[in-house]
């Protein structure tokens, strides 16, 4: 999982990647599995994973003032990973 986990990771900081700025990552513990949330400096954000509960994921992200997401990544369709994103997805209405 783990491994799964930084190699999306490292393809999305591939993807956005510019020459003049750096992506801030921020790791959540989400209960079960852990949950990222991409931050690029353009103003895109991407949420990977949620967690099982949607008060805990949406809790992360207001405390951060996250008031949009472009886009959130399920890693599998397991609950303690997918469980808080319909919450999120309704929430944020990502592209």
């Amino acid at each position: 999982m783990r491994l799964g986990l930084a190699v999306v990771t490292l393809s999305l900081v591939l993807c956005f990647q510019r020459e003049e700025a750096f992506l801030t990552l921020h790791f959540f513990d989400v209960g079960q599995g852990d949950s990222v949330l991409i931050q690029e400096p353009g103003g895109s954000n991407v949420l990977y994973d949620a967690g099982e509960s949607p008060e805990v994921i949406l809790g992360h992200l207001a405390r951060l003032g996250i008031d949009s997401l472009s886009l959130v990544v399920a890693s599998h369709n397991h609950l303690d990973h997918i469980g808080g994103l319909p919450a999120v997805i309704r929430r944020f209405n990502p592209r």
